[in-house]
């Protein structure tokens, strides 16, 4: 699906639940009633400026609009709630 976005908006993926802990053990309950914190910037408006496709977001749960249509969770959030861009792989 392509969305025509306004200018201030980001389509982010959001990330899957997390089932599996890091040492291999399955959780047998996925806390699923709050969206992830964390996506992955899919699409963006014209005017959105700090935020690049493909950049991984972090924002508040209560700053998004879930959208449906998706075969995967999507959200839309403008570009001034995301409090940041993660950068991976850098140093630590």
């Amino acid at each position: 699906m392509t969305m025509r976005l306004r200018s201030d908006l980001v389509l982010v993926k959001l990330a899957p639940p997390k089932t599996q802990t890091d040492g291999g053990l399955h959780l047998a309950h996925v806390w699923t009633e709050a969206p992830s914190c964390l996506g992955k910037a899919v699409q963006l408006g014209s005017g959105v400026r700090d935020v690049v496709v493909g950049d991984v977001v972090c924002f508040s749960a209560r700053d998004i609009e879930p959208i449906d249509g998706f075969p995967t969770p999507h959200v839309l959030i403008r570009e001034r709630a995301i409090a940041g861009v993660v950068e991976l792989g850098g140093p630590s």
